[in-house]
């Protein structure tokens, strides 16, 4: 084991036993100080073991899932051990539940009036965690039909903490998106860019582009001045069966060793630093609500989402999950997309 991954294990035990309520802080001292050079008893065993699932050897916090797809042969022990772990984890307390909104909440747009009711009447409203990435005033069709003004979001693909109209950047690209801009602008590719407030256009979209942004209840304001320390990620508009345009996005932001494009929609393909994902904003929201950040779950239905799924204690997918995150073999929801998110807020409630 390669010294990036034993150090990830020991800090996230570590912090891991803040939280721990079965051993005494004696014995959570002496953990930390014979790992890696001592024998462990069960107990300790179990949560390295589950911890060691959870890592890779570039010393990334990752789930089960992505460890089973190099770890096959290994497969009934890990699942055995994160089951164990997660049943103590989650027995006496209620987990967070960190939920995508396009395509997750809603379906294609249409929020089902079941869902709408349900989470309207649930009265744990701070547990649900609407996780976007999207600005915040996006998604205000779903935060007001839902009544979930109150809840914190994450925004902007975990870049944007939303908390009762205070909106706090967290991080952005901005040290590189003039250059960006740049070379995007050299090619015929429309784009826009986010403040922490929401998206900005240097020129009007041409009619397809606004259609698509309008469907997913996006809008933006025409600025030539941009300010680039502000600025948070780039969307550039490359569909889905766009792959030349796809790989000259790639290829645009393959240059830049920070960061990382993706798909995030039928209609988009995005650049953001490799730091910018909706994992860092499960940990932070974790915090703020004095919870361990794997006491939760996580639904999502895209690439963007899977950060959010490598940090939560349990994640789920949607039915209709794109390809490439359903190649990671989350457990999916319900066919049934009117009821699916109910169904997984019962049995966690």
């Amino acid at each position: 084991m390669n010294i990036k991954r034993k150090e990830l294990i020991k800090n996230e035990i570590k912090y891991y036993l803040k939280y721990d309520n079965v051993l005494t802080p004696n014995e959570k001292d002496n953990f930390i100080n014979k790992l890696f050079v001592e024998k462990l008893n069960d107990y300790e065993n179990l949560i390295f073991d589950y911890f060691y699932s959870h890592s890779d050897d570039d010393g990334n916090i990752i789930s089960l899932e992505s460890f089973l797809l190099y770890n096959k042969k290994e497969e009934e022990k890990y699942r055995k051990i994160n089951d164990k772990f997660l049943k103590q984890l989650f027995k006496d307390n209620k987990p967070l539940m960190f939920f995508d909104v396009d395509n997750t909440i809603t379906n294609y747009g249409k929020l089902s009036e079941e869902k709408r009711q349900y989470i309207k009447n649930f009265n744990q409203k701070d547990r649900i965690i609407l996780s976007t990435g999207k600005a915040y005033e996006a998604i205000m069709d779903v935060v007001s039909a839902c009544e979930l003004q109150d809840s914190l979001a994450s925004c902007l693909n975990g870049s944007v903490l939303a908390e009762k109209n205070k909106f706090i950047m967290l991080n952005g690209i901005g040290n590189v998106s003039k250059q960006l801009i740049e070379e995007i602008e050299k090619t015929d590719i429309e784009y826009i860019y986010y403040y922490v407030d929401g998206a900005y256009s240097k020129k009007e979209l041409n009619e397809k582009n606004t259609i698509w942004m309008q469907k997913y209840n996006e809008y933006y304001t025409i600025n030539e001045n941009i300010d680039f320390d502000k600025v948070i990620k780039i969307l550039t508009f490359v569909f889905d069966d766009e792959k030349d345009k796809e790989n000259k996005i790639k290829e645009i932001a393959d240059k830049y060793q920070d960061l990382v494009s993706l798909r995030t929609g039928y209609h988009c393909y995005e650049i953001l630093r490799y730091d910018q994902h909706k994992g860092n904003t499960v940990k932070l929201i974790s915090e703020k609500l004095g919870k361990y950040y794997r006491l939760s779950i996580g639904v999502g239905d895209s690439m963007n989402d899977l950060k959010m799924l490598e940090y939560v204690g349990k994640g789920y997918v949607v039915d209709t999950v794109s390809e490439e995150l359903g190649a990671y073999n989350f457990e999916k929801l319900n066919k049934n997309r009117d009821i699916d998110i109910v169904e997984i807020i019962e049995k966690y409630k």
